[in-house]
C-alpha cells in the first residue's frame, strides 16, 4: 500500500495493469449520503486519481461526476457492482455526457465499480474493460474479492494520509499531546492495554482512558490504535 498522497496514482496504475484491466480511476471526499433519497452529494472538491488517457480523467472529474449514475447505484447496494451499456442503458454513447461517449469511442463500455465509505467520506473505484462480456466476467470471478479488499485497504491509506494532513494545518508541526498523553500512546503502539499501561505507570485505569480519549480527540482517531498509528506518522509517538 502507498504511504504517501504521490505513491497512489502508481499503485491504482499496478492494479490495473496486474488483473488485466485496461484502465481505472478512483474518486475519494467527503460525501453525504441520502439513502431514502437515494442520492449521494459531494461536500467538497473530490480527489481523483486515475489510470486513463488524461482527457477522459478531466472530463470525468470536470462535467460528470455529479451526474455518474453508477455512484447512487454502488454506495446503495454498499458492495461491488458490475456494469455495462446494456445495464447504464442506451445513454451510455449517445446521451449521458462527454466522459461516457469518450469511454465508448475508445471501447470501454464495461467495467465495475466498488464503493468504499468510511468516517464520512466516499471512495468510488472504478475498473474499466475491452474485453467482451464472458470474458471480463471471468475476470471478475478470479479478482472480485482481492479487489474489493485492496479498494478497501488503499481508501483507508489515503484518507489517513489525508487526515494527518489535516492535523498538521491545525496544530502545525508542534506536538499537540502531553508527554503524559504521549506516553500512553506509547504503550498502546507497544500492544498494551488499558489494564496493563496503568499497572506499568502505577496509575489508575480511569486515568489512562482519561489521557487516551484526548488522544482521540487531538488526533481526530476512532480509537487507541488508530491514535496510536498517526502520531508515529507524525513523529509525534516513537513505538
Amino acid at each position: 500500500m502507498p504511504s504517501t498522497l504521490t505513491e497512489v496514482p502508481a499503485a491504482l496504475a499496478g492494479l490495473v495493469t496486474e488483473w488485466g484491466f485496461d484502465g481505472g480511476f478512483y474518486v475519494s471526499g467527503p460525501a453525504l449520503i441520502d439513502k431514502a433519497g437515494k442520492k449521494v452529494t459531494w461536500q467538497d472538491k473530490p480527489l481523483m486519481v486515475a489510470a486513463l488517457p488524461p482527457e477522459l480523467g478531466r472530463i470525468y472529474l470536470a462535467e460528470f461526476l455529479g451526474r455518474d449514475p453508477m455512484i447512487e447505484r454502488v454506495v446503495l447496494a454498499e458492495s461491488a457492482v458490475y456494469w455495462d451499456k446494456d445495464v447504464l442503458g442506451g445513454d451510455f454513447v449517445t446521451g449521458a455526457g462527454p466522459l461516457l461517449k469518450a469511454f465508448g469511442a475508445v471501447g470501454l463500455d464495461r467495467g465495475l465499480s466498488i464503493p468504499v465509505y468510511r468516517n464520512g467520506r466516499l471512495g468510488y473505484f472504478n475498473y474499466l474493460s475491452r474485453l467482451p462480456a464472458p470474458r471480463f466476467g471471468e475476470l471478475l470471478s478470479r479478482s472480485l474479492r482481492t479487489l474489493t479488499m485492496v479498494a478497501v485497504g488503499l481508501h483507508q491509506t489515503v484518507q489517513a494520509v489525508l487526515d494527518e494532513s489535516e492535523i498538521v494545518k491545525l496544530h502545525g508541526t508542534v506536538r499537540p499531546l502531553s508527554e503524559r498523553e504521549a506516553e500512553m500512546l506509547t504503550w498502546s503502539a507497544r500492544g498494551k492495554t488499558v489494564a496493563e499501561t496503568a499497572i506499568i505507570l502505577s496509575i489508575s485505569e480511569k486515568t489512562v482512558q482519561f489521557h487516551l480519549s484526548n488522544c482521540l480527540r487531538k488526533l481526530g482517531a476512532a480509537n487507541k490504535v488508530e491514535a496510536a498509528i498517526r502520531a508515529i506518522g507524525l513523529g509525534w509517538v516513537r513505538a
